[in-house]
This record gives C-alpha cells, structure tokens and sequence, in this order.
C-alpha cells in the first residue's frame, strides 16, 4: 500500500537526515542543521508525525536565530521523537504484514 512505501521511505531516510543533523551541529554549520532539520520536518508532516515535525522546526528556528546555544538539547528531543516515531512505524509495518 502507499502508507507501507511511506513508513519505508521514511525509515531508510530518517538515518541519513540525522547524520546530516549531527554533522552539521558538530561542525557549527548552522545553514546546514536548519536545511537538514526542514527535510526532516518535511517528511514527518507528510506521515502526520506533528511532535516529531514540532522538535524539528524548533532545530530549525534555533539554526536560523544566529545561536545554536540551545541546539544540542533541541537535537537530543529530535533524536527521541524520531527514535519513538521509528518504533512505532516498525510496528505499524509489522502489523500491516511487511
């Protein structure tokens, strides 16, 4: 089903876009943890993820202020929304016989 391609979709994107997050705060490259953050955004709105989508814009926001004080946190709930998204996406392809 469409829905099935989705969850795959994500769950073989979402590691590489973290890398991309990770990288980009541990070099202080602040343009690239905001485009990074907002493809991630960008595919948790489109599975309906909004607290995931929500800790994403906030990375973003935090990337654009000209700060990343607060980055290292905002990227840690990132990280914990996503890890909970992915778990329950497994489950959901499990469920669906995938």
């Amino acid at each position: 089903s469409i829905i099935t391609e989705l969850i795959e979709l994500f769950l073989e994107d979402a590691p590489r876009r973290t890398g991309q997050i990770r990288a980009a705060l541990k070099s202080s490259n602040s343009s690239s943890l905001a485009e990074a953050a907002h493809s991630l955004k960008g595919s948790a709105q489109n599975l309906g993820a909004t607290a995931l989508g929500t800790a994403c814009e906030a990375v973003e926001k935090e990337s654009k202020s000209g700060s990343l004080a607060n980055a290292y946190q905002l990227v840690e709930k990132l990280e914990a929304e996503l890890n909970h998204l992915c778990r329950l996406l497994e489950g959901e392809k499990s469920d669906s016989g995938n």
